[in-house]
């Protein structure tokens, strides 16, 4: 039975891991032989590399552009969804059951819905094709407010009582105790903005027509110019970028849903 298990356990790693090593063995072979679609070359080469870190400018200036939407994108975020969550927990139930309602049929509401919309109040303020028209619609996101909320009302309450009765005021109370223990549910907006926004292409293909501007996740090298391996190490890096922030933040992204999970 145990053997069993480990083997299935093997097995299920093997599936989950195969995309990336599908893309990994994609950039490692040779134009010979990558219309065979191997996943172990025979002859391996690192030539898709070399080309693209040294031969294709372009891939620094979107990876950049990519860099910028996501600091940009999560700081906007946090700067927003942190104090409106505090606000959240401080005023009465029936507004806040409002609110929360009101956020939470936001939060679901795919990106198709929301593009036409977006689309003419970014035309109005004359904010289509540059930066701002992708940053400033996703820096008002509901749901790291909704996150950030169920972490502070999951807080004890005898603890920020007890800084109250000892003279703290409102504001010592929140960047002293509340927010301190509110960082793993920080993590967690900071992981899923990067998934959510590393990857974006929907947005900057609508809202931008000016390439110079686009995210790394539309990076298109060209086919006949460096050929199909420069796009699999493309999409690798893209790939694994993601994947070691993730596993260098996993333990607290595991803490903060434990602390949403408990609302």
């Amino acid at each position: 039975m145990k053997r069993a298990g480990k083997g299935m356990k093997l097995l299920l790693i093997f599936v989950l891991f195969y995309p990336l090593l599908f893309l990994l063995a994609g950039s490692l072979t040779g134009e010979m032989e990558i219309s065979e679609w191997v996943l172990f070359p025979q002859y391996p080469t690192a030539v898709s590399y070399v080309e693209l870190l040294f031969d294709i400018p372009e891939f620094y200036v979107l990876f950049w552009n990519s860099v910028s939407y996501v600091i940009c994108i999560i700081a906007g975020q946090l700067a927003i969804a942190v104090p409106a969550a505090w606000a959240l927990t401080n005023i009465r139930p029936v507004l806040r059951k409002v609110i929360i309602v009101a956020d939470i049929a936001v939060a679901v509401l795919p990106f198709q819905v929301r593009m036409l919309p977006e689309y003419l109040v970014l035309k109005d303020l004359n904010l289509l094709d540059c930066p701002a028209g992708i940053i400033l619609p996703e820096v008002f996101s509901a749901l790291p407010v909704l996150i950030m909320y169920y972490s502070f009302s999951n807080q004890p309450k005898a603890l920020k009582e007890s800084a109250r009765v000892d003279g703290a005021t409102e504001f010592q109370v929140f960047c002293k105790i509340s927010l301190p223990v509110a960082v793993p549910a920080i993590v967690t907006c900071v992981i899923l903005a990067l998934l959510e926004y590393w990857n974006m292409i929907e947005q900057p293909l609508m809202f931008i027509k000016n390439k110079s501007y686009w995210p790394l996740a539309l990076f298109s090298p060209g086919d006949a110019e460096y050929g199909m391996g420069v796009v699999f190490a493309m999409a690798f890096f893209l790939s694994v970028f993601v994947l070691l922030i993730f596993m260098l933040l996993q333990k607290y992204f595991e803490e903060g849903l434990s602390t949403i999970s408990k609302e």
